[in-house]
């Protein structure tokens, strides 16, 4: 896909009838671009000729029920040419900061894209570090055999209980899937996260949910219920982030027959069947995550289009595993398909390892180094520019400018005020 094409898609995501016709005019543009075309008299460069095409074609098939896009493209425009004035043409193929005025266009749109975060177990053990309401810790798997009170039974079936969980599943899920140790295993998993209960005050959990907005999404592996709990907290009240669980979740069911899922202890909001619970995807190489069932197809159908077009990702508390192969690969190809760069996006890792370590496992994901690394998701964009981090990064990274972190308050109510002001502002802008 070539960034014209990549351009097209990004501003049919902006909306607008206009919009949706740019395919319409792929071949004339693609001439001016190609030079196969005389520029039009008062445009100076390639980049203002398709500006020029895109409104003269405004003006003449869908003026009446697209002004309100054309005025949004023709300002866009000229604020691109106020930050170009600088240099020779503000539609030459390099500028003074080394970004043409094709490409500003293009990430004047990139605010209005995704930030996507993605979480591994670490993220529930920083958000509930001293456990759950009733003090039940957080399992990683390191110490999941013991939490899980494992070790007695996996030694009477002839298993070492030291062995790491996903090598230890995996081995025994190899040797027989359906052996009463896998069925032991599966019954304390869902008996122990299916105990967890959020505490009353708020954690970090309530900072990620509140510093996502809905055009944003959390794609989670964890099986506690504690993000989808904090989620229930806020429904209703504050307009959050898509939430998708790829390996299941004790606490959500799926409704087959309305396609959707919710709280699995309540009935479908549609037609008030009781929800099936979201099968939990154990630590095996092979996971079909598209032949699975309906749930977890779905899932990762919107998770790769969520990846695809987010300019911001964080990974918080997600290692990666040897198992999870498949599910890198699936989000790698969606994050880096042939034959496009990502000029601009950002990756922000959130993890205790060192930032060395960090870096190397997470080179083949990101493009030209552009990643941060950050031992506490306080530290990171997501929390200091909370509802509004697309656009920190296109200030900071593009204008050059300052950008002033937006505080938080510490307790729920204070939590509610700051979200219901940046609300109000997103409310305006819509």
């Amino acid at each position: 896909m070539s960034e014209f094409d990549d351009a097209y898609l990004r501003m049919q995501q902006f909306g607008g009838a206009m919009l949706s016709r740019l395919a319409d005019y792929k071949g004339p543009i693609d001439s001016i671009r190609a030079g196969k075309e005389e520029l039009p008299s008062g445009c100076p460069g390639r980049a203002s000729a398709i500006h020029t095409y895109y409104l003269a074609k405004v003006d003449e098939d869908l003026a009446e029920v697209n002004v309100a896009m054309k005025e949004v493209i023709a300002r866009v425009w000229r604020e691109c040419a106020e930050e170009n004035a600088e240099s020779a043409s503000v539609a030459s193929d390099s500028s003074a900061n080394g970004v043409d005025a094709e490409t500003l266009v293009r990430l004047k749109f990139c605010v209005n894209r995704p930030h996507v975060v993605i979480l591994g177990a670490g993220a529930s053990v920083a958000a509930f570090p001293t456990g759950d309401a009733n003090g039940k810790s957080l399992p990683l798997m390191a110490n999941i055999v013991g939490l899980l009170g494992l070790k007695r039974d996996l030694a009477k079936a002839g298993c070492d209980p030291k062995m790491d969980f996903e090598s230890l599943y995996s081995q025994l899920h190899g040797t027989d899937p359906n052996s009463p140790t896998i069925r032991l295993i599966e019954q304390r998993v869902e008996e122990y996260f299916g105990s967890l209960r959020l505490p009353e005050h708020p954690t970090l959990y309530d900072v990620l949910l509140l510093s996502l907005r809905e055009k944003d999404a959390i794609l989670t592996f964890n099986w506690d219920p504690l993000l989808a709990d904090t989620y229930a907290r806020y429904a209703g009240q504050v307009r959050l982030p898509h939430m998708l669980h790829l390996h299941g979740n004790v606490r959500v069911g799926f409704c087959e027959h309305c396609h959707t899922a919710g709280d699995r202890r309540q009935p479908c909001a549609g037609c008030k069947t009781t929800l099936i619970p979201s099968r939990l995807l154990y630590p095996v190489p092979e996971k079909n995550y598209d032949a699975a069932d309906a749930f977890i197809s779905t899932q990762w159908k919107q998770a790769r289009e969520f990846i695809k077009n987010a300019v911001l990702i964080t990974i918080f508390g997600y290692r990666a595993p040897e198992t999870d192969k498949e599910a890198m690969a699936i989000l790698t190809e969606a994050w880096k398909p042939t034959g496009r760069d990502r000029l601009f996006e950002q990756i922000e890792i959130i993890d205790v390892r060192d930032s060395g370590e960090l870096g190397r496992q997470w080179a083949p994901f990101s493009f030209y180094g552009h990643y941060q690394t950050h031992r506490s998701i306080l530290e990171s964009r997501l929390a200091r520019y909370p509802r509004r981090s697309c656009e920190a990064l296109y200030s900071t990274h593009i204008e050059g400018k300052w950008v002033s972190e937006i505080p938080w308050g510490w307790n729920l109510a204070g939590l509610r005020a700051r979200i219901a002001e940046l609300q109000e502002y997103e409310h305006e802008r819509t």
